[in-house]
């Protein structure tokens, strides 16, 4: 657990009382003894003088004033990076003066908040008040007004360097939102484990009308504690600082403070504040939770006593007996649920027989009845859950089976689930846009079975499925399976089977949503099954499998998807290396992408660019293919965008259009023409307003050649803020095609500019646009998991820096995340709060059991430190069996 030292307050601080009712009131001042901020005199001089000088001190080169500053920001950088903090202050004097000369407003305020941001990082904070003195509180960065920003994070780095006083004394100057700067100021010292202070200072600012204050500062005032293993303190903490007058919030945190009590293995401290939740069903589910814990450490006995204390507790009671019976229930389920895991069968059916009996929650509909039903399922106990089904019908009587054979489907009990699922009348259960739960089921026990090696079971689910399209697919998965062990003449056995029943498939409907229905032709179930074959090392018959689809599509116009299918036997020709098939799938594609354009352009609507640009681009991409000849319409495609753009008098259509020519031109060899398309883009997007030229230039950017000289040329008419982006962007375009020199020069450009042009909050905006813009790439090539640590390495803020590397493990193949779990370890330590460190493990750990991802989850156990490790490591396995 890592706590930095305490912060010291003045000892007057902890015996003011001020007044707390409506508005803060400003503290007064002698109460706390701390000098003015002092303002360099050197940056008050530069003000009055730089009308004359500055021209003859602005960088060379440099023009405008934002390119002005960013290059004194850049110098000042390098000064401090060798260490001569001096000289780079100097740099940053004479960019403060240069933008003081500028009219108040929204450009002054943006470069003024960047200048602000590296005075922090420098830790000359003495200068940094005059700087938000000087603008507004009427310019945003991307998620706060910049001058609030700025005054925040003046704030925190007072108290990250012990100079609690300063903080103090900036916030009582403040006029706008002062309750939040406190709030600031109590949460910062908190989370430096400084908590006397903290709680010292919420004491003395707190506004016991402001509930939102109370419960965010509260909340860090609390966490503290608990990170530092403070449990009684937290405890009382809480008990005197209620959030609101509502159970349920101060519930969650009484709750949370004992689940942590019992992470740590602190058990009797955590059933101690368990009993003082107000709101009885959290109390009942953070015993149980507390009993898991029990169990995780073999103690039976009291885990058995913990659910016995959440059974007798009574039950809710309010003026909505729907949502009343609804909370009820769900208690009443997790405690027999808990009984059941804790191998106590007879006790977990009694706490249900028991509620029937009492009508506490009475089964007077049948939507309750299917509840009752599924709840003793859940617990195993069959024969009662099957005794209800009597006097169902219909809908709800196919609901009543259907979580019957589920629940014996999870303890793998497949053929009393067969025969359940037997009985359910399709039709009841399956309605149009909607999963089929029944099918659903049907797949998910051809999966397990099929991995537990019940083969025969696998199969019988199968023949279940009353689609033979449904069938087909189960049946490549079974193969699969048979496959992965090794047992290959089984998987082509069942593969065959496969292949005869696709060959009696003609068509099949797909429907997605209720007003979403496809026709599909059988090629996509024949190219699974080639696939199926080519990996069992049957390449003959994975290859006539192939033709077949081919053939299949071929006859299938008009059907969706077909195009998909047959541009994947093409890619299949490749792999397998069977040119003949590539080259017969190529020339149908190319043929139906040049009867598209041929219709596109006689309709010759603006609207339509978008969808021919894409046709004439993949007619281009195919005429580069080896022995294609190329076609004649894409000259005809480029034509009709030409036209396209010479109908419409919208210039932002018009734009659009030019950016499909340019990279269409480009593709194919027009480098004049592409660059005739670009240089009327810059035309037309001169004279539009600020953001709408921002936006067009970043799309021109994003057009053009990454490498070219039409890069060069619109990258400066960028704003600094939005280039940064753009940057960062073109970035990721290298990194796609695994061209790592490319793409961390670009990276690194980003980074330079973010640092002299954006606020901190803004650069960690922009890094984490960046960061998630690729999650869910099919392909993460070497160089995009480089450019991913240097994005998660420049995130200032530590917390947010460890959140999105465990957001972008989970999205990541188990190989490649690994690098992310090893960098892990120190993106923690760099939190000082150890509450939070553990509460982002844990939280992540949740999610990864709630994938079954186990693995995953015990890696991450493993950094959580003494007992949280090991109550992590026991749940998981208990999850696990």
């Amino acid at each position: 657990m890592i706590r930095l030292p305490s912060l010291m307050l003045l000892g007057t601080l902890s015996l003011m009382v001020w007044p707390v009712e409506g508005a803060i009131a400003q503290p007064p001042t002698a109460m706390i003894a701390v000098s003015a901020p002092a303002i360099d005199q050197s940056v008050e001089q530069a003000q009055l003088n730089e009308d004359a000088a500055v021209s003859d001190r602005s960088p060379e080169g440099a023009v405008s004033p934002d390119e002005q500053v960013e290059e004194l920001l850049r110098a000042a950088q390098t000064l401090n990076d060798q260490g001569d903090l001096s000289d780079a202050l100097i740099q940053i004097d004479r960019a403060t003066a240069l933008v003081k000369t500028l009219p108040s407003g929204e450009e002054r305020d943006r470069l003024l908040s960047p200048i602000g941001s590296r005075l922090v990082e420098m830790r000359a904070l003495d200068r940094v008040e005059a700087i938000a003195q000087a603008m507004t509180y009427d310019t945003f960065g991307n998620t706060v007004m910049l001058r609030m920003e700025l005054e925040q994070s003046l704030i925190k780095a007072y108290i990250q360097t012990e100079q609690t006083p300063q903080a103090v004394q900036l916030i009582q100057s403040l006029n706008l939102e002062g309750d939040f700067y406190w709030m600031v100021a109590v949460e910062a010292l908190a989370n430096q484990g400084d908590v006397e202070a903290a709680e010292n200072l919420f004491e003395n600012v707190k506004d016991k009308e402001n509930l939102f204050f109370i419960d965010v500062d509260g909340n860090a005032i609390a966490h503290a504690y608990i990170g530092a293993g403070q449990f009684a303190a937290a405890q009382n903490f809480l008990a005197q600082h209620p959030v609101s007058n509502s159970d349920s919030s101060q519930s969650y945190r009484v709750a949370e403070l004992s689940l942590c009590a019992g992470r740590a293995n602190q058990m009797e401290a955590a059933e101690a504040i368990a009993q003082q939740i107000p709101a009885a069903d959290r109390r009942a589910d953070t015993l149980l939770e507390l009993a898991k814990l029990y169990q995780a450490r073999n103690q039976i006995a009291r885990a058995t006593d913990l659910v016995g204390e959440a059974a007798a507790l009574p039950q809710v009671s309010s003026d909505d007996p729907n949502n009343d019976w609804s909370t009820n229930f769900s208690t009443l389920s997790k405690i027999s649920l808990t009984y059941a895991s804790l191998g106590q069968r007879e006790a977990a059916r009694q706490v249900l027989n028991d509620a029937n009996r009492q009508r506490a929650t009475p089964m007077d509909n049948e939507y309750q009845n299917t509840q009752w039903i599924d709840a003793y399922a859940s617990i195993g106990d069959f024969d009662r859950a099957s005794e209800l089904l009597a006097g169902l019908a219909d809908y709800p009587l196919s609901e009543g089976q259907l979580a019957i054979a589920t629940a014996y489907a999870n303890e793998a009990q497949y053929e009393p689930a067969l025969t359940l699922l037997g009985q359910i009348s399709d039709r009841l259960l399956s309605n149009p846009g909607d999963d089929d739960p029944k099918l659903s089921l049907l797949k998910q026990i051809v999966r397990d079975a099929a991995q537990q090696d019940q083969f025969a079971v696998a199969q019988r689910a199968v023949t279940m499925m009353p689609a033979p399209s449904d069938q087909v697919l189960a049946l490549s998965a079974i193969a699969a399976a048979y496959q992965s062990q090794q047992q290959t003449q089984a998987a082509v056995s069942t593969l065959d089977q496969a292949l005869a029943l696709a060959n009696t498939i003609d068509s099949y409907g797909v429907v997605v949503s209720r007003n979403d229905y496809f026709e599909l032709s059988n090629a996509g179930l024949l190219i699974d099954i080639a696939e199926g074959y080519w990996a069992a090392d049957q390449q003959d018959k994975a290859i006539a499998a192939a033709q077949l689809a081919f053939q299949s599509a071929q006859a299938s116009e008009g059907k969706s998807f077909t195009l998909d299918s047959i541009e994947k036997i093409a890619q299949l020709g490749q792999d397998w290396q069977q040119p003949d098939l590539r080259r017969a799938a190529l020339l149908v594609v190319q043929t139906q992408f040049a009867a598209g354009v041929e219709e596109t352009v006689q309709d010759a609507e603006p609207g339509l660019a978008e969808p021919l640009a894409n046709e004439v681009a993949r007619l281009i991409a195919l005429a580069n293919e080896p022995d294609m000849v190329p076609s004649e319409v894409i000259a005809n495609g480029l034509s009709g965008l030409e036209t396209m753009r010479e109908q419409t008098s919208d210039p932002q259509q018009q734009i659009d259009i030019l950016n499909n020519l340019i990279s269409l031109y480009s593709l194919n060899n027009q480098p004049d023409l592409a660059r005739s398309s670009f240089d009327r883009a810059l035309t037309l997007i001169a004279p539009l307003n600020q953001e709408l030229r921002d936006d067009k230039y970043n799309q021109l950017a994003l057009t053009v050649d990454p490498s070219s000289e039409q890069l060069s040329q619109v990258l400066p008419l960028l704003s600094s803020r939005s280039r940064v982006g753009t940057l960062l962007s073109i970035a990721e375009k290298f990194a796609a095609k695994d061209q790592s020199t490319q793409a961390v020069e670009r990276f690194e450009q980003a980074m330079e500019l973010a640092n002299t042009a954006l606020s901190v909050s803004d650069r960690d905006f922009n890094l984490m646009n960046g960061l998630r813009g690729g999650y869910y790439s099919s392909q993460h090539t070497p160089t995009k998991l480089l450019l991913r640590g240097q994005l998660l390495q420049r995130i200032s803020d530590p917390v947010l820096r460890a959140r999105l590397m465990l957001e972008l493990a989970a999205n990541l193949p188990t190989s490649e995340a690994q690098t992310l779990y090893e960098a892990l370890p120190s993106a923690l330590a760099a939190i000082p709060n150890a509450f939070t460190r553990r509460d982002l493990l844990w939280q992540a750990i949740d999610d990864d059991l709630g994938y079954k991802q186990f693995d995953r989850a015990a890696q991450l156990a493993n950094l959580l430190d003494g007992e949280y490790r090991q109550s992590a490591l026991s749940l998981i396995e208990i999850a696990r069996s």
